[in-house]
């Protein structure tokens, strides 16, 4: 018996084929590979499982009422997320009106003819799980890699802030929420590391909260140029006035977009 899946996620193979008993006959066949066999009866179906799914391998019969086989999968390759899936073509021993020219032209990586061997046709699929499995286990540890580096990158960039004694004001516009760290609690006299950006604001010294609040306002604008730079006066809580630098980026996250209203935007100050 085949140890594929053992030790590895089950990945999807998709059947298509108008007849049940034909498609029983795969399952079987397949079995013994231990992944999800997902059934269409039809090629529309089969658009539908694929718009819904990731396929290692889709095994294509040709011969189906409504769209045929041939017409399934130049749907199939017009579409960038399936485009590489590999199709295997079911073809009856009469023909079917074939073409393993035009086959190949749609991507199809093999055919086989009914009825065929189930050995083969095992063995066949199981290449292309095996090659979805390992190619799906570098996707997952290259982003554990982008993650790492990201990570180690703030640790980096933490403690340079640190060695520097550089504040840093983190707003969740959304929420209001404020996260600080220890040079910027002492500045503005929080008694922990987070806040709120209203109660944060008080200490703005009045002739200046109007400029520093347009220069942030800009940076949310879709529009406008992402980050603010701008100098101004705090009220400590002791009530000495000190000026500082401030300088902020505008960060989006959500929906895939760098910017957008519907995003979520924090501020590194």
């Amino acid at each position: 018996m085949s140890q594929l899946g053992t030790h590895a996620e089950r990945v999807n193979i998709l059947v298509v084929d108008d007849e049940p008993a034909n498609v029983l006959a795969l399952e079987a066949v397949l079995a013994d590979l231990n992944q999800n066999v997902v059934r269409a009866g039809s090629g529309d179906e089969a658009l539908r499982r694929v718009l819904e799914t990731d396929f290692a391998v889709i095994l294509m019969d040709l011969r189906m009422p409504g769209l045929s086989g041939f017409e399934a999968a130049r749907l199939i390759r017009s579409r960038s997320r399936s485009r590489s899936t590999p199709i295997i073509f079911l073809t009856a021993a009469d023909g079917d009106g074939f073409s393993a020219t035009e086959a190949y032209a749609l991507g199809a990586v093999d055919y086989l003819t009914k009825p065929f061997v189930p050995t083969i046709l095992r063995a066949k699929v199981a290449v292309f799980v095996e090659l979805y499995q390992k190619t799906e286990a570098l996707k997952a540890a290259e982003r554990e890699r982008a993650g790492a580096a990201v990570r180690e990158s703030e640790e980096r960039l933490k403690l340079a802030v640190g060695i520097a004694r550089l504040g840093t004001f983190d707003v969740d516009l959304l929420t209001g929420a404020v996260v600080v760290n220890g040079p910027a609690q002492g500045l503005f006299g929080t008694g922990s590391t987070h806040t709120t950006f209203a109660r944060a604001q008080e200490h703005f010294h009045p002739d200046d909260r109007g400029e520093v609040m347009r220069r942030v306002s800009a940076a949310f604008d879709p529009a406008g140029p992402g980050e603010f730079e701008v100098e101004h006066r705090v009220v400590r809580p002791d009530g000495e006035e000190c000026w500082l630098r401030a300088r902020g980026r505008a960060f989006f996250s959500g929906a895939g977009m760098e910017r957008s209203n519907r995003s979520r935007p924090e501020l590194g100050y």
